[in-house]
């Protein structure tokens, strides 16, 4: 790939011929591979493309449409296929999937849209707390570009210009509303892959009545019905007063982010007790109501965000689950038959906030925030902290005219002690092409939410070809 790239033209967008410009084709194409320093779960090269177009279609009506495939990675045991709506855990290599593809009409003061669309909501660094509406792929949740792993949602949104005097404070006012007709699921990581949460399969087996029980674990799809009751709707209302951009968000439907639970039965065949478990694909249901706003005191950019949330799903420890559902077993007598287990996510009521600061100083680029996770409801002991406190660094310096890039990036969750740094160095050889090796370092409790991956440090290599 990389020496298709360094014998190509370089080149933007490209104007479909015979078009008169009125499609325009452009994306990129990736690889990247990872040198294992910690003993993790093996995980290929991995080779991936994008190819977006945008068509104008005539009498204010346009055409948006943008196709990713990949193929190796973390997938284990894959096959070839395309990725769908219904499954959280899908293991396809290569594998297709659109990421967009709306039917836009645009009026005077309003617009509207009909298809696979793609949301930005909130403004802090990485995932903010308010951008619920479009799941995410966790097969690499650290190392990928958070926005890159959105997945696309059918739905029909429109926003409304509110028209303002010229002369006014309020320089901007618009109203987006959204509804998605069926719920879509995060893609999740498979048991046996490289980014599976550790910290929730049990072990290879179970100590009971004396004797270690095997133990059988697996994922399991289980999906939502499309129904009218599993959508969801989301509004947006924001503006620019003065020189500060504020947005209100409000929420309700089904959580985008990783839910499952975990499920097990009892067998006893003539060799002894066996029991199955499974990490089930679950569909939970919230509701949020949040606020940002960004805005410039001096030469320092300042974002702030808060969202708080009404029934969302948490991660408990796997370990407490699992034992909490042998003394059941042990406590009623046990038998043949589906067992007892206690929820895995537990749902609770919380605020979630964050306020960053980033600028530019000598030529450097730094960005630090401070984000909260506060739960208002009693809960057992979760990979979070009660609260959990996180401070996430970002810092780019450009060097030699821009050709070459350091980079920083770092999140330390202070109650769990789970956290991560990776450096990193870019060169750019050309306005197309950028080349760039890192290296990630994961440390922490095996029962926080970023330790339980703290044999997955890496030497990461990638290129990207852009179009």
């Amino acid at each position: 790939m990389l020496a298709c790239a360094l014998a190509a033209a370089p080149c933007s967008a490209i104007d479909v011929p015979g078009t008169d410009g009125r499609v325009v084709v452009g994306g990129w194409i990736d690889g990247s591979g990872i040198l294992d320093t910690s003993g993790g779960p093996h995980q290929h090269p991995w080779g991936r493309t994008l190819l977006e177009a945008d068509a104008d279609l005539g009498r204010r009506f346009s055409l948006a449409f943008e196709l990713r495939a990949e193929a190796g990675g973390p997938y284990r045991g894959a096959t070839v296929g395309f990725n769908g709506f219904d499954d959280a855990f899908q293991n396809y290599s290569p594998a297709f999937d659109v990421g967009e593809a709306y039917l836009g009409w645009q009026l005077a003061n309003a617009d509207l849209r009909a298809g696979l669309q793609l949301f930005a909501w909130g403004k802090l660094d990485g995932i903010p707390p308010t951008d619920v509406l479009n799941p995410r792929d966790y097969h690499d949740p650290i190392v990928e570009d958070a926005e890159e792993r959105k997945i696309g949602i059918p739905a029909v949104s429109g926003t409304y210009y509110v028209p303002v005097a010229a002369d006014a404070a309020l320089s901007r006012l618009e109203v987006q509303l959204v509804y998605a007709p069926i719920a879509v699921p995060p893609r999740l990581a498979l048991e046996q892959e490289r980014w599976f949460p550790s910290s929730t399969a049990p072990q290879n087996s179970l100590r009971l009545l004396g004797t270690d029980v095997p133990l059988d674990f697996r994922t399991e799809n289980d999906p939502t019905a499309h129904t009218i009751g599993n959508g969801a709707v989301g509004l947006r209302v924001g503006g620019t007063w003065r020189s500060a951009d504020w947005d209100l968000y409000y929420y309700a439907g089904p959580e985008t982010g990783p839910n499952a639970r975990l499920t097990a039965e009892v067998f006893s065949p003539a060799t002894g007790l066996l029991i199955e478990s499974r990490f089930r694909q679950e569909h939970d249901t919230i509701q949020m109501v949040g606020a940002d706003s960004a805005f410039v005191v001096g030469p320092v950019s300042i974002r702030t965000e808060a969202a708080y949330f009404l029934g969302r799903p948490y991660l408990r420890r796997g370990s407490d689950v699992t034992r909490e559902a042998v003394d059941r077993f042990l406590d009623t007598g046990g038998g043949d038959g589906p067992a007892w287990v206690p929820d895995l996510f537990v749902d609770r009521d919380a605020f979630e906030w964050g306020i960053g600061a980033d600028g530019v100083w000598k030529g450097v680029r730094p960005l630090v925030q401070i984000s909260q996770i506060v739960l208002t409801e009693r809960a057992p002991r979760l990979l979070i902290g009660d609260p959990e406190t996180r401070v996430t660094v970002h810092v780019r310096k450009p060097i030699f005219q821009e050709r070459v890039e350091l980079e920083l990036r770092g999140v330390h969750c202070f109650e769990s002690g789970g956290w991560f740094w990776l450096p990193r160095v870019a060169y750019v050889p050309r306005d197309d092409l950028r080349l760039r090796v890192g290296f990630l370092a994961i440390a922490g409790d095996k029962n926080s939410m970023i330790g339980q991956f703290k044999d997955n440090d890496q030497v990461v290599f990638d290129v990207r070809w852009s179009y």
